[in-house]
């Protein structure tokens, strides 16, 4: 079961799964108010909320080497458990490609750090455990003798580039260490349409059922 994946496949892979109900306005509330502690920490152009609930940081105003980037992370992640009591998982590297996937290699409630000199852990994961990457794309990979983010890092250029396109050449050079994406600032947009989405306990196939679900999500 993984992130991302339908209560209906999660439930057909695992039975006995447990679903508990999600309160995105609460979520959301809880995010805000850790991104207004790190903005007392770090200047508002080295932060950029990603996600509900992830968000990258660019800590080179209070960290010189990765003792001190360590030290500030052991930091938040004290001061997080003191405002919301919550734990959080932080990845520290190079770039922020990297550093998201050093998120998810010493959960829960982990640090981990990708240096130049320990590359070898990212290398050596499956090539779907990467950023951009997801099933159709792995298959394709795959099919090129392609199954980790190593392998994908010393593949051939040409053969990416014929295959994937620019977006393969970019994956590669993400692969290799060589994302150069800095912290992106939020940008004031005009909404020009809404949309709500709401995923159900159980798979409806009678069509009332599904036009009442449909009233009450647009309600």
């Amino acid at each position: 079961v993984e992130i991302g994946m339908s209560v209906v496949d999660a439930r057909r892979l695992c039975p006995d799964l447990i679903s508990v109900p999600s309160y995105g306005t609460k979520y959301e509330a809880i995010t805000q108010n850790i991104i207004c502690h790190l903005l007392e920490l770090l200047p508002e152009d080295c932060v950029e909320q990603y996600s509900i609930d992830e968000c990258f940081l660019d800590i080179t105003p209070v960290a010189n080497d990765y003792f001190q980037a360590a030290k500030f992370a052991w930091h938040l992640k004290t001061m997080i458990r003191r405002i919301e009591n919550l734990q959080v998982s932080i990845g520290l590297s190079f770039n922020k490609s990297f550093a998201k996937m050093a998120t998810k290699l010493n959960k829960p409630d982990g640090l981990f750090i990708v240096r130049e000199e320990n590359l070898d852990v990212i290398h050596r994961l499956p090539v779907k455990k990467m950023w951009g990457i997801g099933h159709r794309m792995e298959i394709r990979l795959h099919s090129l003798g392609i199954r980790t983010i190593g392998e994908l890092a010393n593949s051939d250029f040409h053969a990416i580039h014929k295959e994937f396109g620019i977006n393969g050449v970019i994956l590669r050079k993400i692969a290799r260490g060589e994302d150069t994406s800095g912290i992106s600032q939020h940008v004031e947009r005009v909404e020009k349409s809404f949309s709500h989405n709401h995923t159900l306990s159980d798979a409806i196939y009678d069509d009332s059922r599904a036009m009442d679900e449909i009233k009450r999500m647009t309600e």
